[in-house]
């Protein structure tokens, strides 16, 4: 398995993309669905254009921005009832920023899952985040 170095705002970003990752899979579960409604299953990513990558890395800086602003917003909070909400609206805006970059929650889910997973995708990922 090759080694990977990972640079602290990588791993910042990776961290993010995670935790997004994390929040919008309790969101959807949190969702109503219809009884015959299919449960949506998608695999892992096997060839990902630049293009899509591109976007994803557009999306977890977005991510990123929406999440020191909640770091912040979080410290001034004056009670836990306010951090929940604030929460809710972060998770709101993340999803936002991920449609209005004209990716679906799923997909973008799958990328930052196939990051942790797929050592090559990761190296074309940083090689993108530096440009």
């Amino acid at each position: 398995m090759p080694t990977t170095n990972f640079s602290a705002r990588t791993f910042g970003l990776l961290a993010a993309a995670a935790a997004v990752l994390v929040v919008l899979v309790f969101t959807q579960l949190r969702e109503p669905r219809p009884q015959n409604a299919a449960i949506p299953s998608v695999g892992p990513v096997t060839d990902l254009s630049d293009a899509q990558l591109r976007k994803f890395v557009l999306i977890v800086n977005e991510v990123e921005r929406i999440q020191i602003a909640l770091r912040q917003q979080m410290l001034e909070a004056p009670d836990p009832d306010t951090q929940r909400q604030l929460q809710r609206e972060a998770d709101a805006q993340i999803t936002e920023a991920i449609r209005q970059n004209n990716m679906e929650v799923e997909e973008y889910s799958v990328i930052a899952r196939s990051l942790t997973d797929d050592a090559e995708l990761f190296e074309r990922f940083q090689e993108i985040q530096r440009e």
